[in-house]
């Protein structure tokens, strides 16, 4: 068993174990309670560069005042090399969701 409980359940995303760690910790303290997604080359793993943003999907209800622009900013203020990009689930196009979903992986449940 692993003496980090994150580092047990990080999910197939293409980032090192430390980003991993970064995420996971802005998640839990920025977006806790919310189902998250990665989608993109991160979550497929093609055309993946060292500098590709991590895209996420998040579920759940609408951000409280000022919750999405923390969660924002701390990805933003982060360590991590790449850009984090977030949309809310029920703000994307039906289009673009269909087109998506198929590669989610989850990195966080509710």
């Amino acid at each position: 068993m692993s003496a980090n409980p994150t580092a047990a359940r990080r999910p197939p995303v293409a980032m090192e174990p430390h980003e991993w760690e970064i995420v996971a910790a802005i998640l839990r303290e920025f977006a806790p309670g919310r189902t998250v997604w990665a989608y993109g080359s991160r979550a497929t793993g093609e055309r993946v560069k060292r500098y590709s943003d991590l895209d996420l999907a998040l579920d759940g209800p609408a951000f409280a005042e000022q919750e999405e622009w923390r969660l924002e900013e701390a990805f933003d203020e982060s360590r991590l090399p790449f850009k984090v990009e977030f949309q809310r689930l029920d703000s994307m196009s039906e289009e673009f969701r269909k087109r998506v979903e198929k590669d989610f992986v989850l990195v966080q449940k509710a």
